[in-house]
């Protein structure tokens, strides 16, 4: 029996079990700033083959998996991906959603004489010289910045995801806990920074020293804090979350002082991952988030939000799982309409009907969660 394949039209965030089949049109890496010779991460445009695109990434978490597998104009079938929103600023395409690998990414080269090796849309020169009709999504390299619009793509009639509403700018300021599984880590700001011994505020790094400009003092030794950013996913979509020290040494149960760097890194390339393997012991794990949507997150569609606190409290998490999460996540082809817990929930007071799905208003902490404030209104967090 032939195998299914998905279309890329066919793409929403309600999932990551995608399988497609698509030619690499264009592929290219994105530098480091600190070490230039090196990539930050890959970007790919991939193609159906009925010629519809989408954006694809592959961070420096999983690179060393497929940076010897992927080459431009090949053919694959590609399978398991984060599907977030296309909120670049310049966009190689008109797909309103974007790709990113995992570690739950797979990848394969075929070959098919009969898939379309048509990768070029030509138009006449008059039609780019019209300011007026030319698209700046089919000119790659243009150097154009494509003004970054809010939109709301709804990703399923069954499914209401308020991540789209996040990016619709539809929310308040206020902090909010969430259910959510850690799929992706995000490194390309690498996962900690460096602070003084003394003050514990982050120093420059000058040759093999550490200069503090707070206590104006140099010294040999600094102390390793994480910062680390992940991305993480439910029924309805996926976020960004950034943790700071305290939070991410709750996840990993170790101090970033104790990791150790580039236990991953090969000699082989240059532009090699380089992260403590501790750190992935958090992929596939699930969590209690609270969350911080601040301003930026409103006014200008960031899309990381701060974590606050952190429970791994299997009871609490078990309580406020939507029973429909775990068999999405296992890469199931449909998506229950049950009532959730959003990782994009914000402390906005919207009413759904009942198509759309619940959350969950909490005080500040964690254990004070109860089964009986479950409902249908996303309630604002009062400030103490």
């Amino acid at each position: 029996m032939a195998p299914n394949y998905n279309y890329i039209s066919e793409i929403a965030m309600s999932k990551m079990s995608w399988n497609l089949k698509v030619r690499v049109v264009r592929l290219w890496h994105i530098p480091d700033r600190e070490k230039p010779k090196n990539s930050n991460s890959i970007v790919l445009i991939i193609q159906d083959e009925k010629g519809d695109r989408i954006h694809a990434t592959i961070g420096r978490a999983v690179m060393r998996i497929f940076k010897t597998k992927i080459h431009e104009i090949g053919l694959y079938v590609m399978k398991n991906f984060v599907v977030g929103l296309n909120n670049l600023k310049i966009k190689t395409n008109k797909h309103k959603l974007k790709l990113t690998f995992s570690h739950r990414t797979s990848v394969d080269e075929i070959s098919d004489p009969q898939f379309s090796l048509n990768i070029f849309n030509f138009k006449p020169f008059q039609h780019l010289t019209n300011q007026v009709e030319v698209d700046e999504n089919e000119l790659f390299g243009s150097g154009r910045e494509v003004n970054l619009e809010r939109f709301s793509q709804t990703t399923s009639q069954r499914s209401y995801s308020v991540s789209e509403e996040l990016a619709a700018g539809k929310v308040e300021e206020g902090k909010i806990w969430i259910v959510a599984t850690v799929v992706n880590l995000e490194l390309e700001r690498r996962w900690s920074y460096v602070v003084c011994k003394k003050c514990l505020k982050k120093v420059d790094k000058i040759g093999n020293k550490f200069y503090c400009k707070k206590c104006e003092r140099v010294d040999h030794f600094a102390l390793k804090r994480y910062r680390l950013q992940v991305r993480v996913i439910d029924v309805t979509g996926s976020i960004s979350l950034l943790l700071w020290d305290r939070e991410a040494t709750k996840l990993t149960g170790k101090s970033a002082d104790t990791l150790k760097e580039g236990v991953v890194e090969t000699s082989s390339a240059a532009y090699e991952c380089s992260h403590p393997l501790e750190i992935d012991a958090i992929l596939d794990r699930k969590f209690m988030f609270k969350l911080t949507v601040k301003p930026s997150n409103i006014e200008e569609n960031d899309e990381v939000y701060i974590v606050v606190k952190v429970s791994d409290d299997e009871d609490l998490i078990q309580k406020y799982s939507p029973s429909s999460e775990a068999e999405a996540y296992a890469f199931t082809d449909s998506v229950a309409d049950n009532e959730m817990i959003s990782p994009a929930l914000t402390p906005s007071k919207r009413t759904r009907d009942n198509a759309g799905p619940t959350t969950v208003e909490v005080d500040d902490d964690a254990g004070q969660l109860s089964s009986n404030r479950v409902k249908r209104v996303i309630k604002k967090e009062k400030n103490p």
